[in-house]
């Protein structure tokens, strides 16, 4: 009788295991979709934009910042694009970069 619980507890586990995946699934997918559609906003919004441009030249290798920032005066978009021998290498951060969301 003392080994039934925890077998019972393996099934449950077996048996809830796959629907709570596929919730979170869903869920990830509804993020990646709003997250793509953020995105496509921000970039929209890029040509009616103030764009600051710092281009820096340093052992061979080029590093130009640029930052966007819309009509409110909100930082909307960063982009940091490196070129050396090795080859160019760019990171962007778009967004709400003043509001915290968790996409846990």
């Amino acid at each position: 009788m003392k080994n039934a619980a925890p077998v019972f507890l393996l099934a449950i586990v077996g048996v809830t295991a796959p629907a709570v995946n596929a919730s979170t699934k869903r869920s990830t997918d509804e993020q990646v979709k709003s997250l793509a559609q953020r995105y496509t906003q921000v970039e929209a919004q890029l040509d009616r934009s103030v764009h600051y441009v710092q281009k820096t030249e340093s052992n061979s290798a080029t590093t130009t910042e640029q930052a966007w920032i819309d009509g409110a005066g909100d930082l909307i978009k960063v982009a940091v694009e490196r070129t050396d021998s090795s080859g160019r290498e760019l990171t962007e951060y778009s967004g709400d970069f003043f509001s915290v969301k968790c996409l846990c």
